[in-house]
């Protein structure tokens, strides 16, 4: 009963009465700030975030029909090929098309008046995209590009043109593959997709973040390219295409496996370890950085009257720390002026992790709520519908009102 009374604030509060699940609207508020994924067609992705990309022409995907599924299970001819050291784009007999899930741009009529202008524009931004992407070949290449931006936040997609697996366990995949019909897979909401979308998606997503954040270096290595890239993929660990890694100060931090999901966490690693979102936003307007006991002190004791203070206590190399985060950042947002944010990444430096220690954290993420600089409740874990049920309560117990819905 507890669970659908949640479900009934929440909605009531952010007004999506059309939806009656916790995570849906979760999803509808993150996406809302900070591009969390959604499962739309391409078109409609790039028209959604106001790009450029694609709207000259449809994205065209090509493939030969030798081509292997594009949600290859972990036991598949290609992906043993791989693990086995061979690059199989120096062994296929019937050579795959290089485009096999790239997006390509075709032109199409546009008004006359316009046609000259908009070409342009797309052109350039298409231009300043991909100079914005570092195709790298060998592991003295990724060094270099890594040794160079210090502490800057580096982010690796590692793909194939052969591949394209799902990233999940032989029996999630066996599901999966259980609901493919001759129409493409459903879904979470029923719609019918393209099996070969995750990955189309996961190109189009990886352009935006490498335009919306100037700050981070974004590498593509593609191991069909050579030998040495093959290896370089190998020595890094990764044995799933695609794959994301994510670096700081030259250390992999994390790593998202797999075209599931991949979107999504790759706009929450981008913004957890760069704080930058959607279209620039940066996490900082809304979230203070803490790195200590005292940092804590001054921010919660800083606070207005009865305004509520979140402490984020984190890990740096915590999943669940970093998908969660968007939904921080959204709530940050939207309760701009009754609650407050900060973010203490424990294993920082040893300030931290003293920090960590006296607070009695022993899982992360932790959230620390404060009111009139005491500490009135914490809540542990990644969830962000029982997250956000937890602070609705807290501000209905003190009898505050949540603020409408942002149009």
């Amino acid at each position: 009963m507890r669970s659908i009374a949640v479900c009934v604030i929440i909605l009531h509060v952010f007004a999506f009465a059309e939806q009656d699940d916790a995570d849906d609207l979760v999803i509808n508020l993150i996406a809302k700030l900070f591009d969390s994924p959604r499962t739309v067609s391409v078109m409609h992705d790039a028209d959604r975030d106001g790009t450029t990309l694609g709207k000259m022409g449809s994205l065209a995907i090509s493939q030969r029909a030798s081509t292997p599924h594009l949600f290859a299970t972990a036991s598949s001819r290609w992906a043993r090929t791989i693990s086995e050291g061979v690059n199989p784009s120096f062994h296929q007999p019937h050579p795959i098309s290089r485009t096999s899930h790239m997006i390509q741009k075709q032109k199409v009529a546009v008004p006359r008046s316009t046609s000259n202008l908009l070409m342009q524009e797309a052109m350039q931004e298409s231009a300043q995209v991909e100079e914005r992407i570092v195709s790298i070949s060998s592991e003295k290449e990724f060094n270099e590009k890594v040794a160079a931006v210090g502490d800057h936040l580096v982010v690796l997609e590692v793909d194939s043109d052969l591949l394209c697996e799902t990233g999940l366990d032989e029996e999630t995949e066996a599901a999966e593959i259980a609901q493919r019909t001759a129409g493409g897979f459903m879904n979470i909401k029923g719609a019918r997709v393209d099996p070969m979308d995750a990955c189309v998606r996961l190109k189009h997503s990886f352009q935006r973040c490498a335009r919306d954040c100037q700050d981070a270096l974004f590498l593509n290595l593609n191991v069909d390219e050579s030998n040495d890239a093959l290896a370089l993929s190998k020595k890094l660990g990764v044995e799933t295409f695609p794959s994301l890694l994510f670096f700081k100060g030259g250390q992999k931090v994390w790593e998202h496996k797999g075209a599931i999901e991949a979107t999504g966490d790759l706009a929450a690693g981008v913004l957890y370890y760069e704080g930058v979102g959607k279209t620039g936003k940066r996490a900082s307007a809304y979230i203070t950085t803490v790195k200590s006991m005292s940092d804590i002190d001054y921010f919660v004791k800083s606070q207005p009257k009865d305004t509520l203070a979140v402490v984020d206590m984190s890990l740096s190399t915590g999943s669940g720390c970093v998908r969660i985060y968007p939904t921080v950042c959204s709530l940050a947002q939207t309760f701009k002026g009754t609650v407050s944010f900060a973010r203490l990444l424990g294993d920082e430096s040893p300030e931290a992790e003293a920090a960590m220690k006296e607070m009695n954290i022993q899982a992360a993420p932790t959230f620390l709520f404060y009111r009139n600089g005491e500490l009135v409740d914490r809540h542990v874990g990644s969830g962000p519908a029982s997250f956000i049920a937890e602070l609705l309560s807290l501000q209905q117990k003190a009898g505050i009102p949540v603020p409408p819905p942002q149009r």
